[in-house]
């Protein structure tokens, strides 16, 4: 799927550190280790899944914010909604 809106902050990204938000469907889910898919970026939900309360479904759109250390590494989710 392809963005349909970006947003660009002005602020210097720092990897690890610096908050992103990403908004898109689920394309791909293994929820039984709290990963998914939102086109090719992977996200780690994992710290999540002991709340109980994270309730994700393949082709549901979804609100992450995170922090992603590296370009080929996952983004690890520290909020999720469903939108």
């Amino acid at each position: 799927a392809r963005p349909r809106a970006l947003s660009l902050s002005t602020a210097q990204y720092v990897p690890g550190s610096t908050s992103v938000f990403v908004v898109g469907k689920v394309s791909a889910l293994n929820a039984s280790v709290g990963m998914l898919n939102i086109g090719g970026l992977k996200v780690d939900y994992s710290a999540m899944l002991s709340s109980g309360s994270v309730q994700i479904a393949e082709g549901q759109t979804i609100a992450v914010k995170g922090v992603q250390s590296a370009p080929d590494l996952p983004l690890v989710a520290a909020a999720i909604r469903s939108l």
